[in-house]
Parts: structure tokens; C-alpha cells; sequence
């Protein structure tokens, strides 16, 4: 249930609304003076300053107390891209709110290949193991750049908003490929507030006059963000065994799914192969569908993934893998395609605007497997590659089909499409759950968000022919997602092996992985780890994370110890952004372990130890290692196998 809205919210949203600025601002300066902490305010504040970084400033305000404030995410999204576009054709006059170009602030501008160049060194590597962190798949709508609807009164409605679900990118190891909403990464830079924003953030109850600059969508309201939960990395390999009722497609359902078929097909230029069994599944059924698809072996890799994650800090060990596994499979609105069955779930009990707008992003993805086999990509039904590779390419492939959907509502929903989904307010979660970690909340959307700018860079350029040609051309890590550029050139992550260690550590320790994090995951551990005193500035790890060239970590799991073993080795893009990267992990590895820093003759690094574990980080020109361990001796075992260190 949203949280009620403060009638000064409301008054200052209709004085925003009818071009009033001088008011609005002037009811918003007193509500923050006494409400500092309100995420709506800062959000609706952002519409009544003049200067495009003092409206910036006031969105990454709201997204520090909400991350999950997709409305804020959007906006932001929107005035990043109009000042740092790197397209070299004149901006549009008009912009979908989620369109941006470079989803991390980078190093777009500053790439050469002959930076990376330099040859990394080579140690034989064990087999590749299964990926236990594949992110599942999420989606939303990042936003419209249609004109809201006339009414037979002929009053506009308000330019959607788009509500739905963001899931986690792991639906690559379920077979799913799930719609919801989406939610931004919080995207920064640096602000410059004049005099008159200064009255705000000091608390004066100040008003000057302003300029109006932009003013809200018509029927735009302060709604509360739900807040999103991970899934899971299960390798589905039963079909389900329940019985679930499926609601029967009545005639008029069947027409109006083969009207939007067709127009999909007409937007994305694919043909029509052959036709696509649908269903529509009451909500409180699609649990039975997707735990029928879990098997044992599913639930024993949800724990490894656990340790994994918490090893690296993104989740508590205690977090609940297998019911977060369930509520992304299936979110409060949304629907599924599973590739190795070719059928098309909608999660409802009608067939209305919403419903419409889910099928289209779920038919887009029948369509594209039809013409490019998605099963044969080693992402569906489970990752057969490395981690961040399967990542790249769910990132396509739901940015795919999130572009089209926003094209689908820009030109075939009806008015009445528009109104369904604008006035609906799902459900939190499917099934109930705790709160997700910082981690989550940003993980969840990034084939959406990320996925949808990358296909959105792409399309900009080269239409859907381009697009097209990225099916042959698969992206090959989650910095070609987040730097399409990168793409563009064919620069590919520099190869980092790594040795084996099962020999030193001895009996008892089981791997838990051997994988890449990819450019995404090493942000985020700065970022968004779980312990919430350990995160660092975003803006200093995306910094950080962006000169990513490759990477290659190793985890292992003594259960008679319960002791954990983490060993990540980092190559990166220069000399200079090894040295970022190594300041800005120590700064996070110094507050997640308290302080503790461990000061001796036998350690070269830098070194703690608390609770049990001893961790070191070690650089040498423009790699960096660090390790976990359950002791000092443990950790100098491991690190004598990397010779470089």
C-alpha cells in the first residue's frame, strides 16, 4: 500500500502542475525545512530550480534517502542524458526518461584499444565451473515519449509513468524472461547550486522568483517506490509438476493477443514464424509453476550462491535465496517466456491495458527467439559462460524487448491502455519477504535499465538492424552493456586466469566458484554492499569500477570450519585506474572490517582481520588482488600462488 501523500506535497505538485513555480517552491522550502528526509519533496523540488545541476543535485538527494524512487531515477536519467549524450547528432527535443546513453559516468571519451594492450599474465585455470551469481531478469518500462490521450471531455491525461516489476538477471539460469518495473541506477554528477537553491539546503525560509523551466506531466503524482528483491541461479531442469488452472483464452482475448502480435511484429521487423502458446495464470498459482521448476540440485546451488555473495559482501548470510528466487520469478505485475517451452505466461485474471503492455514485451522475446534461437545462446535455460557474459547478453535481450514495448505503447495502446496501466498500483511482492540489500535494489535492474540504454545506444544509430546484428555479435561483458561505445570498438575483457588452490588449501575446502565479476559487480561491491557502513560514494566506485579491463575470482567453503576462502584478481585499463580502484577498496574493506587494520613485518599490503577472517589487498603496476581467509598463514598460502603479488 502507498504511504499517504502530505497535503503540502500535494498542493505544491498542483502549483508545479499549472506553471505556479514561485509558489511551489516556496511551500516545498518550508516542507524541507521541517522534512529533510522526504525523497517526494526533493523529487517535486527539482521541477522548481533553474539550473539543470541544481535539478540534478535535488534528484540525487531524493535517491540517497530512496534508492528505489524510479520516478527520481527517471527524471535523473532524462537531464544526465540531455548533458552528457555522447551522440554526436543534435539532441531530440524530446526524451524518454530512462534513455541514457552512458550508464555509468566513464570512460566513453577516453577510449582507445591501445590501452589494452598490455599482456596480463597466464596461469593454468581449472574447468570453468557453472555461474552461481547469475543475476536474474527484470524489466519495466523506462518510459514514453508519447502524448498522453484525449478523453471524449477532451482533457490530456498525464505521460506515463509506466508501473511493473523489476526482477533479477538470473531468469538466464531459469528459462524465464520476466516483466515488471524497473528502477535506475543512481547516476551522479557534480552540482553547482546557485544563492537561491542554497536558501534551501541551509533551511531558510527563503523564496526568490525563478524562471519556470520544466513543469510535471499533467496528472504526474508522489507515489511510494516498492521496493525490489533478488532472484535466484537455479538450473531448471524439470518441467513443472503441478496442475495449475489456466484461465481459457476466450475469442475476444485471442483476437486482441494476435492484434498486438502482429503489431509488434510490425515495430520490430521480425516475421512471425510460428505461433506462441499463451496463458493467462492467476497470481496465487504462479508459485506452484515456478517452485515445479526448482529441483534439488537447484536448491543446492542457491546456497553456494549465498556463501558467495556473502563473502563478497552483497548479501547477509542468513539472506533467503530460494524465496527471492520465487517472488522474481514472478513479481507483483508481470508475465514470462520460457525459451526451451516456447510459451508465454501473463499473470492476471483479465486481459487489459496492463496485461496488453506485458504481452508485447513478452512477445517481443518469442519473436527474437524465433529468429535467433535464445536457447542457443548458453545463457537459457542456465549460464553455460562466464557470469558477467551471461549478464551482457540478458541484458540485451530484455533491453530488446523493454524498447519495444516502449514503442509499442507509444503508438498502438489505446486510450484506455494508458488509463489501466497509469492508475494501477500493484502489490509489493508476490510472496511476502524481508527487506532486499542495497545490492539487490541496483542489481535488479540492470538488464532493464542498463539493458534498455545499451539497445536504445545501438538503435539510435542502426534502427533495429543494428540491434539485429548484436544477436551475431554478442556483447561480452557488462561493461560493453554499460559503455555501448566499448561495444562499438570490440573491446573485449582482457583475460585473467587464475591457479588452482585446492591442492595448498587441503581437505575439507569445496569451490564455490571460479568466474568473473565483470565491471557491474565490482561497482556494486563498493557501492551497495549490504553492511551499509562499508558502502562508499557511488560516485568514487563508479569511478573506480570504470577502468575495468578483466577479472577472475575464486571462492571456497570449509564446512567442518565454516570458513570461507575468496581470492579476485583485477586487470585493469591503466596504471592510474589500478591506483583508483586499490584507494577506493581499501577505503571499504577499512570500514567493513572496522578498522582492524593489521600492522606487521610478514605483510606487505594492506591487511585486517576481525571476526574470524583476515583479508589483504596487494597491487603490482595495473592489477589488484584481494584476499579472505580464515587466518593470516592461510592467506600467505594463497598468495604465494600468485607469483605477480
Amino acid at each position: 500500500m502507498n504511504n499517504p501523500t502530505p497535503n503540502e506535497l500535494k498542493r505544491a505538485s498542483e502549483f508545479i502542475r499549472n506553471g505556479r513555480l514561485v509558489e511551489a517552491r516556496a511551500i516545498l522550502v518550508d516542507f524541507i525545512k521541517q522534512n529533510p528526509g522526504s525523497d517526494h519533496a526533493w523529487s517535486l523540488m527539482s521541477f522548481v530550480v533553474n539550473e539543470p545541476e541544481q535539478q540534478m543535485d535535488c534528484l540525487r538527494r531524493a535517491l540517497r534517502i530512496n534508492p528505489n524512487n524510479f520516478q527520481a531515477q527517471a527524471r535523473l536519467n532524462q537531464l544526465t542524458l540531455a548533458a552528457r549524450s555522447p551522440d554526436p547528432r543534435p539532441a531530440q527535443t524530446q526524451v524518454s526518461p530512462f534513455v541514457i546513453d552512458k550508464p555509468l559516468a566513464g570512460r566513453d571519451e577516453e577510449f582507445t584499444p591501445a590501452a589494452r594492450t598490455a599482456p596480463v599474465p597466464t596461469i593454468p585455470t581449472p574447468p570453468l565451473r557453472e555461474n552461481l551469481l547469475t543475476p536474474a531478469a527484470s524489466t519495466g518500462h523506462p518510459g514514453s515519449t508519447r502524448k498522453p490521450p484525449v478523453s471524449a471531455a477532451g482533457q490530456k491525461a498525464a505521460k506515463a509513468k509506466g508501473p511493473g516489476a523489476l526482477l533479477w538477471i538470473g531468469v538466464a539460469f531459469l528459462g524465464l524472461l520476466i516483466v515488471g518495473g524497473a528502477a535506475g541506477i543512481i547516476f551522479t554528477l557534480q552540482s553547482q547550486a546557485n544563492q537561491e537553491y542554497a536558501a534551501v539546503q541551509l533551511g531558510l525560509a527563503q523564496t526568490p522568483s525563478i524562471t519556470p523551466y520544466r513543469t510535471l506531466p499533467p496528472t504526474w503524482t508522489i507515489t511510494a517506490t516498492p521496493t525490489f528483491l533478488p532472484t535466484s541461479t537455479p538450473r531448471p531442469t524439470k518441467t513443472p509438476t503441478a496442475t495449475p488452472t489456466y484461465i481459457s483464452v476466450n475469442p475476444t482475448t485471442s483476437f486482441q493477443m494476435e492484434k498486438i502480435e502482429k503489431q509488434v511484429a510490425d515495430l520490430r521487423g521480425l516475421p512471425i514464424k510460428t505461433s506462441i502458446p499463451h496463458y493467462i495464470l492467476p497470481i496465487n498459482q504462479a508459485e506452484m509453476i515456478l517452485r515445479g521448476l526448482l529441483t534439488d540440485e537447484d536448491i543446492a546451488e542457491l546456497g553456494r550462491q549465498q556463501r558467495v555473495l556473502s563473502m563478497l559482501g552483497l548479501i547477509k548470510p542468513t539472506y533467503d535465496m530460494v524465496r527471492l528466487t520465487l517472488n522474481h520469478m514472478a513479481d507483483n505485475i508481470g508475465g514470462f517466456f520460457i525459451p526451451s517451452t516456447k510459451e508465454i505466461f501473463v499473470l492476471g485474471i483479465k486481459f487489459g491495458g496492463i496485461e496488453h503492455y506485458i504481452y508485447s514485451h513478452e512477445y517481443d522475446h518469442a519473436l527474437v527467439d524465433q529468429s535467433y534461437d535464445l536457447s542457443g545462446f548458453g545463457v537459457y535455460p542456465f549460464c553455460a559462460l562466464d557470469r558477467q557474459w551471461c549478464q551482457a547478453i540478458t541484458a540485451l535481450v530484455e533491453g530488446d524487448a523493454t524498447l519495444l514495448m516502449d514503442q509499442w505503447w507509444n503508438q498502438y495502446a489505446s486510450p484506455q491502455d494508458y488509463q489501466d496501466i497509469f492508475n494501477y498500483n500493484p502489490p509489493m511482492l508476490t510472496l511476502p519477504e524481508e527487506f532486499a540489500p542495497p545490492y539487490v535494489i541496483q542489481d535488479v535492474s540492470f538488464p532493464y535499465v542498463q539493458g534498455y540504454n545499451f539497445v536504445n545506444y545501438l538503435h539510435k544509430r542502426g534502427n533495429w538492424n543494428l540491434v539485429n546484428q548484436a544477436y551475431q555479435n554478442l556483447p561480452l561483458s557488462t561493461e560493453q552493456i554499460l559503455h555501448p561505445l566499448k561495444y562499438l570498438a570490440s573491446e573485449k575483457p582482457l583475460p585473467v586466469t587464475a591457479p588452482a588452490l585446492d591442492g595448498i588449501l587441503g581437505s575439507g575446502w569445496e569451490m564455490q566458484d571460479n568466474n568473473i565479476l565483470g565491471e557491474w559487480t565490482t561497482y556494486m561491491i563498493l557501492g551497495y554492499s549490504a553492511d551499509l557502513a562499508s558502502q562508499i560514494d557511488p560516485v568514487t566506485a563508479e569511478k573506480a569500477a570504470a577502468g575495468w579491463g578483466g577479472d577472475r575470482y575464486q571462492a571456497y567453503y570449509n564446512a567442518e570450519l565454516d570458513a570461507n576462502v575468496l581470492a579476485i584478481q583485477w586487470v585493469w585499463d591503466t596504471q592510474a585506474d589500478a591506483g583508483e580502484f586499490r584507494k577506493a577498496l581499501v577505503d571499504h574493506l577499512d570500514k567493513r572490517f572496522r578498522g582492524s587494520s593489521l600492522e606487521a613485518e610478514q605483510i606487505s599490503g594492506s591487511c585486517w582481520e576481525a571476526n574470524s577472517q583476515t583479508t589483504c589487498v596487494y597491487s603490482t603496476d595495473r592489477q589488484t588482488l584481494w584476499l579472505i581467509a580464515p587466518d593470516l598463514a592461510t592467506l600467505n598460502l594463497i598468495r604465494s600462488q600468485y607469483p605477480d603479488f
